[in-house]
């Protein structure tokens, strides 16, 4: 009796002890995720480029490393491309006159990035930028400066978009369902075969919009322009269409109307 005693004993402080030792390891990991995090955003907010550059990739190392953290690694470079670009002053990039690194560097880190989750992108300059295949589901675009942005592939369910500016932006195959793009500038956007379900248009800015073999299941286009849009193969036989501007748009036989409603008839040529 006292053996078995005994035995049972030493199991259980072994048990404590191994406890503690896991306890304190633990303890240890999120010491050391604190201190990455505190250098990483301390880097964010030197006046040099190649500082900067280590905190962002530093945050998305650790985003990687500690999945606790990864909410609150992205709301930081989510507010710091808010607070380094300004939708209302924002020129699209060029050859001669590229984006910034560290802007360029934040959004490939979100692009790159493999779990699902909102950000705070509102009223950034994030024109000419590419989020290719992106998960950006249930993110805020909301009077973002993004013409010739490229969301092709991307997750953008119920993703926010009111009053940004999307001239000639690409959404080519990406999922929008549920989105809101009311009051939006998307003339010359590519929305080909894309997601567009139960998206809401209101007021918005279609015009030359190239829309072939979208999906605009139960989305509402009230108001909206889509003055020489290109409606080939397009499916809007569930979409509301009240006081929508359809002059000189392009479709096909392809193309779906809501019951009983007649289009003007299409021009010639796409």
């Amino acid at each position: 009796m006292t053996t078995t005693i005994a035995a049972i004993a030493a199991l259980w402080f072994t048990s404590q002890s191994l406890r503690a030792t896991s306890n304190q390891y633990d303890l240890s990991q999120q010491v050391a995720a604190t201190d990455r995090f505190q250098k990483a955003v301390a880097a964010l907010t030197s006046d040099m480029i190649d500082i900067r550059l280590g905190g962002i990739y530093l945050l998305e190392r650790l985003a990687k490393d500690s999945p606790t953290d990864r909410d609150t690694v992205f709301a930081v470079l989510s507010a710091f491309l808010r607070t380094h670009t300004n939708a209302t002053a924002c020129e699209t990039p060029t050859r001669t006159a590229p984006a910034p690194v560290d802007i360029s560097a934040v959004v490939a880190v979100i692009r790159r990035r493999e779990h699902r989750g909102p950000l705070d992108l509102a009223r950034t300059c994030l024109s000419g930028m590419g989020f290719r295949q992106a998960n950006l589901a249930g993110s805020s675009f909301d009077s973002a400066s993004l013409s010739e942005t490229l969301f092709y592939s991307a997750d953008l369910t119920h993703a926010w978009f009111n009053g940004a500016t999307l001239v000639n932006a690409g959404f080519s195959f990406a999922n929008l369902t549920d989105a809101q793009l009311g009051n939006a500038d998307l003339r010359g956007t590519f929305l080909d075969s894309t997601n567009l379900t139960n998206v809401w248009f209101g007021n918005t800015n279609l015009a030359s919009a190239y829309c072939a073999n979208a999906d605009f299941t139960k989305a509402s286009l009230i108001n909206a322009n889509l003055t020489s849009a290109n409606l080939a193969g397009a499916n809007l036989a569930d979409a509301v269409l009240d006081h929508v501007d359809l002059t000189n748009i392009y479709y096909d036989r392809a193309t779906r109307w809501p019951p009983g409603y007649t289009p003007p008839a299409s021009r010639p040529t796409p």
